[in-house]
């Protein structure tokens, strides 16, 4: 039995209503956004313009006049207030005339549009890589909560910025900058490329970069400025006052970082070779010169761009952006010329001179240029704080909580149980070497790749993977094992010695002279 399936065609007035209903239902459509979206939004806007013309008439007058001590005519006053309120035509008008070619160059296509092309085209997991914290929380632990103590500290230097107004907010945005370009320079000069942090649950870079390292910058550079800043001492000695304020907070972070597989530093390279429980020398020369060529650059150009030296007061947005750009991005070089080449390199790279000395000396310049400047400035005991109050201050919480967290650490911590999967020196053969070029013009050599058979890092090794065998030579993503306290105990006197240092400092300089702007309510 079969089905015939008939095609029944409508009468021509049928189709004639049909189209006639269609027809009235777009010129209904038409209507509604030709007044929505056009006559609608302009008398709305004229309506909400008009009330308030009198307020903003006399606040155009009274900023003139705060600003240029003249008071405006009232042909000019109507003419700004005219140019106010054109602008919304105007901008209707640019905007109609653009709409168009921009859906079609730019809108929905049969095949793509070209931003969207273009959108694709971005290795996003190259600039943003995420990785799930529960997977950390059962293989490194630690890092979890060094993170979460690290946002924690940067909200407080944060809360001190914004509260106090004024240079601040600018000194913690240059802070942030300078992070950005001394960790991207870091990662990308070959010659320098020389350590690999562990994987955090936001890594940024090509999964160089953890989100929490960009806040370890206001962190040691912010609390010591601010906290320095306290102790009123002349220009020429604050910034070496910054870099001890920085190495105090540094020193435990270093420490209980390497032995918890928080990063790896290579393992020949010749500028890092020189290490002090796993860490090298030159870490505490960075931060010392880095965090004091911060200052100057801060200071000197505060003075430079704005003619003004006061810690409060800004002077104007793209001022002081400019400052905050400036330090950002040029402590690095200058403190490679003026404290890197000199102090380090000379010594080290020519004459061979232990990398422990160097930090020593280092050490004494940058203490009796401190000391030297305390010992002259004027007191006046009507200014002391209240001796309770540095704790009311956000450095002085931040840095009390960051050294109880470090006792915390290195008291209970397990290096052992640490497990560090990611990005670590390539291994490979151990008889391949790589030339380095030294900013003196030297030639330095390391090896080009982590011998698994001869390496000289005692805070990893294989002992929790498969027969406690290293990973095959080529491979630049493994795992690592974290290994004991060699003497835990010889660490919690250390780590704590410094910790405790680290509040006797900070103590003395927020509990001592206030600070001398208007705005700083915890004098």
């Amino acid at each position: 039995m079969s089905i015939r399936l008939l095609n029944v065609v409508p009468s021509r007035p049928a189709v004639l209503e049909e189209r006639q209903q269609l027809q009235i239902r777009c010129l209904l459509l038409t209507i509604f956004a030709a007044s929505i979206g056009g006559t609608f939004q302009y008398g709305f806007n004229l309506s909400i313009i008009n009330a308030p013309t009198t307020f903003i008439q006399n606040f155009i007058n009274e900023t003139w006049t705060e600003r240029y001590g003249t008071q405006l005519e009232n042909w000019v006053i109507t003419m700004i207030w005219t140019f106010i309120v054109v602008a919304y035509s105007v901008g209707g008008l640019v905007g109609a005339l653009i709409a168009g070619p921009m859906a079609i160059r730019f809108g929905r296509s049969p095949r793509e549009s070209h931003i969207w092309r273009c959108f694709r085209m971005v290795d996003w997991n190259w600039w943003v890589a995420l990785r799930d914290p529960r997977d950390i929380w059962v293989k490194q632990p630690t890092l979890i909560l060094n993170k979460l103590a690290f946002y924690v500290v940067a909200l407080l230097t944060l809360k001190h910025a914004v509260r106090n107004g004024g240079r601040w907010k600018y000194l913690w945005l240059a802070t942030i900058i300078h992070g950005l370009t001394t960790e991207a320079v870091s990662y990308f000069l070959p010659d320098v490329d020389s350590f690999w942090h562990a994987q955090s649950s936001v890594m940024l870079l090509g999964k160089r970069l953890p989100l929490h390292i960009i806040f370890l910058y206001p962190i040691v550079i912010y609390q010591a400025y601010a906290a320095v800043s306290c102790l009123g001492l002349p220009w020429w000695a604050e910034p070496f006052a910054v870099g001890l304020g920085d190495l105090l907070i540094d020193v435990p972070y270093d420490i209980m970082g390497i032995k918890l597989l928080w990063w790896t530093w290579h393992d020949t390279d010749p500028n890092i070779y020189d290490r002090h429980y796993w860490v090298p020398w030159t870490s505490y020369i960075f931060h010392l010169s880095f965090a004091c060529s911060f200052a100057f650059l801060i200071n000197l150009g505060r003075k430079a761009v704005t003619g003004s030296t006061s810690k409060a007061e800004a002077s104007g947005f793209f001022k002081e952006l400019a400052v905050a750009f400036l330090a950002g991005t040029f402590t690095f070089p200058l403190a490679v010329l003026t404290q890197f080449l000199p102090l380090y390199h000379v010594p080290h790279d020519i004459y061979q001179i232990h990398t422990e000395n160097i930090v020593m000396v280092q050490l004494a310049i940058y203490i009796f240029i401190v000391w030297s400047a305390d010992r002259n400035v004027s007191r006046n005991n009507g200014n002391r704080a209240d001796p309770a109050s540095w704790l009311r201050h956000e450095a002085g919480l931040g840095t009390f909580f960051h050294y109880l967290f470090f006792i915390l650490l290195v008291t209970f911590a397990r290096p052992e149980r640490q497990l560090s999967v990611g990005l670590h020196e390539t291994l490979g053969p151990c008889n391949v070497s790589k030339a380095l070029t030294s900013p003196l013009g030297q030639t330095l050599y390391r090896r080009a790749y982590l011998c698994a058979s001869n390496y000289d890092e005692g805070m990893f090794d294989w002992h929790c993977l498969p027969g406690a065998k290293p990973p095959p030579d080529g491979a630049a993503w493994y795992p690592i094992c974290g290994t004991p306290f060699p003497n835990r105990a010889e660490y919690i006197y250390t780590v704590g010695a410094f910790c405790l240092i680290g509040i006797a400092f900070y103590w003395t300089a927020l509990r001592g002279w206030a600070q001398p702007a208007k705005r700083v309510k915890y004098e």
